[in-house]
């Protein structure tokens, strides 16, 4: 699957979900979520379709770093990384 993030083609994952409902996530850029940070706006990330707040940062090629969670989920996941 591919996609396109501030008009550059990015190889994505077939399908990622949103942990806290289970629907499948869209890639988009920070800017769109809502990220406060000025120089994440144009990062590209994975949202989910339907929780406001539950998006995860995509790494190169924009294959998400994690799955899309909220604001208390990403915040355990930088606290305690598994591994």
């Amino acid at each position: 699957m591919s996609a396109s993030v501030n008009g550059q083609a990015s190889a994505v994952a077939d399908s990622v979900f949103c942990v806290e409902c289970g629907c499948e996530g869209l890639l988009s850029t920070g800017r769109t979520v809502g990220v406060a940070e000025p120089d994440l706006a144009d990062a590209p990330v994975m949202a989910c379709t339907e929780c406001l707040d539950s998006y995860a940062f995509c790494g190169v090629g924009g294959v998400p770093a994690d799955w899309p969670g909220n604001a208390e989920t990403r915040s355990r996941r930088a606290c305690c990384p598994a591994g």
